[in-house]
C-alpha cells in the first residue's frame, strides 16, 4: 500500500466509465445467483485442489459480489460518492493518516506515491531486486520520475536490512552520481516479511540522511495477519 503522509488524490471518473460500471453490475448481479460464482479462475481445469500461482488468483466470496451489487455509483469528482469516500476514511483511519486516495491498481499507487516523494534528476531509488517496481511497473519510475533504479540484493538472501541500505546508498553532492532520494521497501517481498523493528531502523537512518521512505504494501495486510505488526504500526 504506497501512501502519501498528507496527499490527497481524486481519481476522475466519466460517463463512459459510469456505463461501463453499470453493465458489469448487472452481469455481476446474474453470478451471484450462478452456483458457478466462485468457481472463477478456480484450478478445476488441472485437478489442483488450490492455486499458488499468486495471490490475485483469490476470487470474491458472495458477501463481496452483494455489496458490489449494493455500493453507491455518485460521482466522486462532486465529492458524492459515499462508498469511495467512507472508504477513503477507513484505510486513513486505520493507517493513522491524514488522508487516502483510493487508485485503481497497485503501480498507479505506487508511481502516484514515488512521483511525489521525488524532485528532479539525478536521483534514484534503492529497491530490492525482486521488487514489483523494478520487474513489473513497465520501468514506470525512469518514465514518470526520472529516477534510476539500483536493485541490491539483500546479504541475508530474505530481505533488505539497514546493512544493506547503507553499503549501497548515494550519499553525496558529486555531479557523476546519482543520489538517493527515496528507499522502496515491498512488504512482504516475494512472501517474506521484513519485521518491523527493521523497517524502523532503516526508516530512523533515512530521515537522518534526509531521504523518504516509500512502502509498496499491497501485501501488508497479509503481513499483519501473520502477527507481524499493526497496519498503523507500519504505515
Amino acid at each position: 500500500m504506497a501512501h502519501l503522509d498528507t496527499t490527497s488524490l481524486n481519481l476522475n471518473n466519466n460517463n463512459c466509465c459510469c456505463c461501463c460500471l453499470l453493465l458489469d453490475l448487472d452481469k455481476t448481479n446474474e453470478m451471484a445467483t450462478s452456483s458457478n460464482t466462485l468457481n472463477w479462475g478456480s484450478p478445476q481445469r488441472t485437478g489442483a485442489a488450490y492455486d499458488f500461482r499468486s495471490d490475485v488468483l483469490t476470487t470474491p466470496s458472495e458477501g463481496m459480489l452483494a455489496a458490489i451489487a449494493q455500493t453507491t455509483l455518485n460521482d466522486d469528482v462532486f465529492r458524492e460518492d459515499t462508498t469511495t469516500i467512507d472508504s477513503e476514511k477507513d484505510i486513513a483511519q486505520r493507517c493513522g493518516h491524514d488522508a487516502a486516495a483510493f487508485v485503481i491498481t497497485g503501480t498507479m499507487a505506487n508511481q502516484l506515491a514515488l512521483l511525489a516523494l521525488l524532485a528532479q534528476p539525478p536521483q534514484s531509488i534503492l529497491a530490492d531486486s525482486h521488487a514489483h517496481i523494478i520487474h513489473y511497473e513497465a520501468g514506470g519510475p525512469a518514465h514518470l520520475s526520472g529516477a534510476m533504479i539500483q536493485a541490491i540484493q539483500p546479504m541475508n538472501g530474505r530481505y533488505l536490512t539497514l546493512e544493506d541500505i547503507r553499503k549501497h546508498a548515494v550519499i553525496t553532492n558529486d555531479v557523476h552520481r546519482a543520489p538517493t532520494r527515496v528507499i522502496s521497501l515491498e512488504n512482504t517481498t516475494s512472501g517474506t516479511i521484513i519485521p518491523l523493528d527493521e523497517m524502523r531502523r532503516i526508516k530512523a537512518w533515512a530521515t537522518s540522511k534526509g531521504i523518504k521512505i516509500h512502502m509498496d504494501g499491497v501485501r501488508l495486510w497479509e503481513a499483519v495477519a501473520a502477527g507481524a505488526g499493526t497496519i498503523r504500526e507500519f504505515a
